[in-house]
């Protein structure tokens, strides 16, 4: 009886570590390419792809991209961009692991056919498991400047499914005369999802005119003027008024230096002055005579000044009232009497508005 040696296929795993010690090989005949002081960085790559691989059985995803893509920075090969797009699957970023596998698969007839069977796979279950969101232009949408969490979507990606990676997005649109508009659609695998953006328009209030008046809230509204006359009438009246004032203080120190050489305000006869008494006598004398003129004349004409823009300022708020009065208030009742003679009959006419 003939023996049968059945070759079982290898697993999905197995093909993975197969493809993994294959881009080792690659990064362990790569110094042989490089002059010696390019060895060092190769050196690290792989010893650092090695690290990767060890973080992605632990299921360290995270720490695994890292890795890789330290490696890829060093030399990319088509393992290292699958190794990425695996850790990126895993971590919830589809669309760019699809990427990535598709990137790999250009390049994986360098690397074999076993490599090649098994970055089409996770093509084929990847692109099954991408949701798809399309946006849509609603009403007042048409010309608005539409964002898919916060990047501005070109003509080409409005209306049709856009790839998403699973989870929330948030959907911004504005423009001119409208209100902004904003939601955010949770986004679950394999789901396809559609969002119909509408803008309002933003509401316009007219102000409505009452009889010649501005209405503001329901109440008339009149403008009011700064009474530039009345107030500077009682600023220069206060001024003359403490003008006044200060002259009295004045005449009266005059009035005190006289005395203190003549205490009746009449020299000694007998008293033999010097020159310099005397001359202090008169200045005073005439200092005292000269603001005992000033002070009243001061203080007439600020009364008046302050007086007259006391009355402008009454007489304003009384006009500013009767103006008001006039917005607000209905018309009066007025009554027309007017007489009739007929050929056969007398008699009054009587019309108004009530």
């Amino acid at each position: 009886m003939a023996a049968m040696i059945r070759v079982a296929a290898p697993s999905r795993r197995l093909r993975r570590l197969a493809c993994s010690c294959v881009a080792a090989v690659a990064f362990a005949s790569a110094p042989s390419l490089y002059a010696q002081d390019e060895a060092d960085p190769v050196k690290e790559a792989r010893k650092t792809f090695f690290q990767g691989i060890e973080l992605e059985q632990a299921g360290n995803w995270a720490g695994a991209l890292r890795m890789f893509r330290d490696v890829g920075q060093v030399k990319m090969t088509p393992q290292v961009r699958f190794h990425i797009a695996v850790c990126e699957e895993n971590l919830g970023k589809l669309v760019a692991a699809l990427g990535g596998y598709e990137l790999a698969l250009a390049d994986a007839d360098s690397v074999g056919e076993a490599f090649r069977t098994e970055v089409e796979e996770k093509i084929a279950a990847l692109r099954e498991r991408i949701p798809k969101l399309n946006i849509e232009r609603g009403k007042g949408a048409e010309a608005a400047t539409i964002e898919l969490d916060g990047i501005v979507l070109g003509a080409s990606s409005v209306g049709v499914d856009v790839s998403v990676d699973p989870g929330p997005h948030l959907i911004a649109a504005r423009s001119p005369g409208h209100e902004e508009f904003s939601t955010t659609v949770d986004v679950a695998e394999r789901a396809v999802e559609t969002v119909t953006v509408t803008l309002k328009k933003v509401p316009t209030t007219a102000k409505p005119v009452d009889r010649g008046g501005a209405m503001s809230n329901g109440r008339p509204h009149t403008e009011k003027k700064f009474p530039v006359v009345p107030v500077a009438l009682l600023g220069g009246g206060g001024v003359l008024l403490v003008g006044a004032g200060a002259a009295l203080i004045m005449r009266s120190v005059a009035m005190s230096d006289w005395r203190s050489l003549c205490p009746q305000l009449e020299c000694d006869a007998e008293y033999q002055y010097d020159e310099n008494e005397l001359t202090t006598i008169e200045q005073s004398r005439t200092r005292a005579q000269t603001y005992g003129i000033v002070a009243p004349v001061l203080a007439i004409a600020g009364v008046g000044s302050a007086g007259t823009g006391v009355f402008l300022l009454v007489r304003e708020s009384r006009r500013a009232k009767q103006r008001s009065e006039s917005i607000t208030s209905p018309p009066r009742a007025m009554v027309v009497v007017t007489p009739e003679v007929g050929s056969r009959s007398v008699g009054l006419t009587l019309s108004g508005v009530f």
